[in-house]
């Protein structure tokens, strides 16, 4: 049981407790732990949220009944500031207890005056046995979660207890997954503050690391002391790729290569990564060296690609049965043009004179059998000029004159005539010209028998120019 007096103490102590905001005045922490037998510093913000500003003047210094035999002093810097509305300020305490221990949190009261006015607050602290971790990790903060590519920033919030400022102390972080260790790094920092001293980290974890919970460890080492703190943290999924892609692909085919990365952290499906080939390239494609064609786009021949894992998906596209098709049917249309020719018909002008308005030509119709067979039944017929006045036939093969009632007609005919031979025949005619310009000549023709099949062709026409 409690000794009497120290009852009356904390009596005393209950008796002067308020919650940790007084008017307009405020703190924070109203909570701390305080080693015994030790030298502790502690920084508490004053907040002043009223409207108008605030002189503050703190008494540490009041008689021992208020802190018991707990405290041997307890001391703050600065003792006296100012608060303009709506500001705050740090202020550094000391405490030095002694050698005690006192699990259940006392109330500490701090008087203090505002703007001459006599006030108090309330720190509640319980005094633990000293420990020899005279730097220690106050807590860790670090985001819930983020993906893998973005950088990771931690604060660590170290307490300093040493009693002096400048202290160097070895650090060391991790970020792992039970024994898996995806990220580390140790150095020193420098404790410039009695109290707490705030440091910022950050770093950045390869893109593939998996997705999940992971842990962020922060330790520090004093004089043999060691000290840890954690957190933590959750590596969310995401998707992405890296691209590259060489084409190669000219008029008449060739070969397109394209190197895929998988620079998320989780695996791809094959159907995630498609690239087109397009419907008509898909005609053409000769091979395919790596991956395969599937509804017009080459996949990955595995059906899930891993993060970090590369593939190289190539094919071969060749144009050549294009050019063959046209080849064929350029070939074909040639060849049913040459097959389908039979004969060669061409009405020329031998010699013509134009004298005192009448005009004497002399023509010749020439007919070549150029067919592999032997033509029949052939019979040539020309149409006179209308102003004709007198034709004749010349030449070794005779024919005939005959008038009908479009005009005078002109006829030869010839049983049959072998491949590759040729009949020519001529005649002359006189005709009247009334002015100077041209003479027309309208086409012969040429009617035959192939086999069993009749076929009749027209020459070419003539225009003579009379000056």
């Amino acid at each position: 049981m409690m000794p009497f007096k120290y009852q009356i103490v904390l009596a005393v102590l209950v008796l002067f407790f308020t919650v940790g905001t007084v008017h307009a005045l405020q703190i924070s922490p109203t909570s701390i732990t305080i080693p015994s037998n030790s030298i502790s510093y502690f920084n508490i913000t004053f907040y002043n949220n009223g409207a108008s500003g605030e002189n503050i003047t703190l008494h540490t210094s009041i008689p021992t009944v208020i802190y018991g035999y707990y405290f041997n002093s307890i001391n703050a810097y600065p003792l006296s500031f100012f608060m303009p509305p709506g500001s705050s300020k740090i202020v550094l305490f000391s405490f030095v207890t002694n050698n005690v221990f006192f699990s259940t949190p006392l109330q500490i009261n701090i008087p203090y005056q505002e703007n001459g006015t006599n006030q108090s607050f309330v720190i509640n602290a319980p005094i633990t046995p000293k420990s020899s971790e005279l730097v220690s990790i106050s807590n860790i903060t670090a985001p819930n979660s983020l993906y893998p590519y973005q950088s990771v920033n931690f604060t660590a919030r170290i307490l300093n207890g040493v009693g002096s400022t400048g202290v160097s102390v070895p650090y060391n972080y991790t970020l792992s997954s039970g024994s898996t260790v995806v990220y580390s790094s140790k150095g020193t920092i420098t404790l410039n503050t009695l109290g707490l001293n705030v440091f910022p980290f950050t770093f950045k974890i390869n893109r593939s690391t998996a997705p999940g919970d992971y842990n962020l460890n922060f330790s520090v080492k004093y004089t043999g002391s060691f000290s840890s703190g954690s957190t933590s943290m959750t590596v969310k999924p995401f998707a992405s790729t890296q691209v590259n892609s060489v084409n190669n692909i000219g008029a008449f085919g060739g070969n397109r290569s394209i190197t895929v990365t998988n620079n998320g952290n989780t695996p791809m499906q094959a159907s995630q990564v498609a690239f087109p080939v397009g419907k008509f390239n898909s005609l053409f494609v000769a091979a395919v060296t790596s991956g395969r064609i599937v509804n017009g786009s080459i996949i990955p021949s595995t059906s899930l690609l891993q993060p970090g894992q590369t593939v190289v998906l190539s094919y071969t596209i060749s144009y050549l049965p294009i050019y063959i098709i046209i080849i064929v049917i350029i070939a074909a249309i040639v060849g049913f043009l040459i097959f389908s020719r039979k004969v060669k018909f061409v009405k020329e002008v031998v010699e013509h004179r134009a004298v005192d308005g009448f005009i004497d030509v002399k023509l010749a119709l020439r007919l070549r059998n150029i067919s592999r067979t032997v033509i029949k039944s052939i019979e040539i017929s020309d149409v006179l000029p209308p102003n004709s006045l007198k034709v004749s036939i010349t030449g070794q093969k005779e024919g005939k004159i005959i008038k009908r009632g479009d005009g005078i007609h002109i006829n030869w005919k010839e049983e049959e005539l072998n491949p590759g031979d040729e009949i020519i025949v001529m005649y002359e005619i006189k005709s009247k010209i009334g002015i100077l310009g041209g003479f027309n000549l309208g086409p012969a023709s040429v009617k035959f028998k192939l086999g069993t099949k009749s076929y009749s062709k027209n020459s070419n026409s003539l225009i003579l120019n009379i000056k």
